[in-house]
């Protein structure tokens, strides 16, 4: 796949698979320059970018790519003087993180005129309530049919949401809210809209409250469609909101707290949406809505995730302190509690849950005041009994995680030696690497050895590093983590006995392996997995800052490699005469290399002249 950024060729075949906005956003050979400046990519994507850069760029641009570069340098020759100041400002507005939400695919804006209106109504709503002493009743606002037209603008937001391209499942870097998710934010707001709509129009009567009842299970069903047919059919449930990724440095202890309190909270608003309150459902819509923009907000990394899960709180917060003065909210969050209990603990499916809630909220509610009420938990309970009657329906089978996990994190010496289950399954091959990430920074890992989901890795905690040192701090155990991977287009093929350069074997069966510090970790993972008759011959030149600072050499086998240790604090340390000296009695061999720039540079020359063969990993 070839794309053209800013008269620049680049070659994304090995990533495009992985964009959070999928594959189809891209064509080959198309010029994307203003796509890419619209969408607003962080330093970090630029960075990412740059590593697919083709800088051999043989290839002609598009027709399409001239005319726009032509385009570019006229408008750089505009004279200042002739700017207006609306210019100037979307200039410089154009430069801020906001102007990412600006985007091709709402032209017109209608997502944001109706977002700014949304903002505005949920903002009278809250201070309506919060007027009338926080008990969770409207006084200035009239429940009649100007609340139903109120709300129209909301669901137009909510419905003009279909107009932008969400990626199908959920990313680690820019953690965009799944196509699976959006259509669930558009089903509960049309749900809240609906029973609205309901309310105001026929009153609090039983057939509303019975009517109420069977739209929470109907849209309950359809939920379930839903995220059938747009989940990561990978993973063996949906996706849900505490999976969101965590920053690295939250403590294991606050991130399952936080889950808690999101499940709790779920579960106390599924069961206050069976009062037929229209404050009730308003303030659900409220909940939806401002989740998804929040998601927009991290996608667009306008927001950090940490900031996600402090407003997403902040949410449920704002919300319940609004009926803070009443019985009624404890009473909901005790409900949630138990709810929580039954549906972790004892696994009791949603459906046979909420059924069993609709009986005993119904005959509490309704019993003394009338016998429609009656007839209708009487109807409730036998559909509940008849779900019951089939053992499927009591309890969900166990759920596994679908989230990286750290199980191990051993501290020694100079290094810290970190399992980590990874939640797919994948196609590893030893030599490749894996991308660990800190916050947005990543740096790429080789991991020593692999098995199953299960890969180790050896991280040295250098001091004054900027990403080891917090990997090795806060990658607790049983934490979550981000990681990607594996890339890598050099490795050991043991099916095929092939070292491998970009789909490529080397032939030579005489190696050199140059490598320095923690560059040793891709050559321990191929050495240590040679076939037992392997066509290979290999020599090891690994090089240390000292004898205490070596590791992994002295566990790979002799069989496997001859090896050799230099030391940098000694006299011993590598020097361009002896990499000479070494490549001049190797002629037939080729050269690998995996070290610092400057020690890449030192091995390189030295083979250029010597003639040899060589590449970097």
């Amino acid at each position: 796949m070839i794309i053209y950024i800013k008269n620049h060729k680049y070659d994304i075949t090995e990533f495009v698979n992985e964009h959070p906005g999928g594959v189809e956003v891209f064509k080959n050979g198309a010029d994307l320059t203003k796509e890419f400046n619209e969408v607003g990519h962080s330093k970090d994507a630029i960075k990412l970018l740059n590593q697919y850069l083709v800088k051999d760029n043989t290839e002609e641009p598009t027709k399409e790519h001239k005319e726009k570069e032509g385009n570019e340098h006229v408008k750089k020759q505009v004279d200042l003087d002739e700017v207006s100041v609306k210019e100037l400002f979307l200039h410089r507005f154009s430069q801020t993180k906001l102007s990412r939400l600006f985007t091709k695919e709402d032209k017109a804006n209608i997502h944001k005129i109706l977002g700014a209106f949304a903002i505005l109504n949920y903002g009278y709503f809250f201070f309506d309530i919060a007027y009338s002493g926080c008990k969770g009743k409207m006084t200035l606002r009239k429940k009649d049919a100007n609340l139903v037209f109120s709300i129209v603008p909301l669901i137009c937001l909510s419905l003009s949401a279909i107009m932008f391209h969400v990626p199908t499942q959920i990313n680690k870097i820019n953690n965009g809210m799944p196509e699976e998710y959006r259509f669930h934010s558009i089903l509960f707001a049309m749900r809240s809209f609906i029973i609205i709509t309901l309310i105001t129009v026929f009153g609090k009567n039983s057939l509303t409250k019975i009517a109420i009842i069977c739209i929470l299970f109907l849209t309950m069903y359809l939920a379930d469609v839903v995220t059938h047919t747009y989940k990561d059919h990978k993973l063996r449930t949906g996706w849900k909101v505490t999976e969101v990724p965590y920053w690295p440095e939250c403590p294991v202890y606050i991130r399952n707290t936080i889950k808690k309190l999101y499940v709790v909270a779920q579960l106390s608003f599924t069961a206050w949406a069976f009062d037929a309150d229209v404050e009730i459902h308003l303030a659900a819509t409220f909940l939806i809505q401002i989740t998804a923009l929040l998601f927009t907000l991290l996608r667009k990394e306008i927001i950090k995730i940490k900031h996600w899960h402090l407003l997403y709180l902040a949410e449920y917060a704002l919300v319940f302190m609004m009926w803070l003065r009443t019985s009624r909210v404890y009473k909901q969050i005790s409900i949630g509690a138990i709810c929580y209990i039954a549906r972790v603990y004892f696994r009791i499916n949603k459906y046979a849950l909420w059924g069993s809630y609709a009986v005993v909220y119904s005959f509490l509610a309704n019993t003394q005041k009338d016998w429609f009420a009656v007839l209708s938990h009487m109807v409730i309970l036998v559909s509940v009994l008849f779900l019951l009657n089939s053992k499927n329906m009591i309890q969900d089978p166990p759920r596994e995680t679908n989230n990286n996990i750290v199980i191990r994190n051993t501290k020694h010496a100079r290094y810290n030696a970190i399992t980590i289950r990874l939640a797919t399954t994948f196609n590893y091959y030893p030599g490749q690497h894996f991308n660990l990430f800190f916050n947005d920074d990543k740096r790429p890992y080789t991991p020593i050895h692999v098995s199953g989901q299960q890969a180790n890795f050896f991280i040295k905690n250098y001091e004054n590093g900027k990403i080891s040192p917090n990997i090795c701090k806060y990658y607790y155990e049983k934490g979550d983590v981000n990681i990607l991977g594996p890339f890598g287009k050099k490795y050991y093929d043991p099916e095929k006995d092939a070292i491998m350069i970009h789909n490529t074997e080397i032939l030579s069966k005489k190696i050199i392996m140059f490598c320095c510090g923690t560059g040793i970790t891709p050559f321990y993972s191929i050495l240590t997995n040679l076939s037992k008759n392997t066509k290979y011959k290999c020599k090891l030149y690994a090089s240390f800052k000292s004898k205490e600072d070596r590791f992994l050499i002295q566990d790979i086998p002799k069989k496997k490699a001859k090896k050799q240790c230099f030391y940098s604090k000694t006299d011993t340390r590598l020097t361009k005469e002896k990499v000479e000296n070494i490549l001049m009695k190797n002629k037939k061999s080729v050269v690998l290399i995996c070290g610092t720039n400057s020690y890449n540079k030192l091995i390189q020359s030295c083979c250029i002249n010597n003639k040899q063969s060589y590449y970097i990993w």
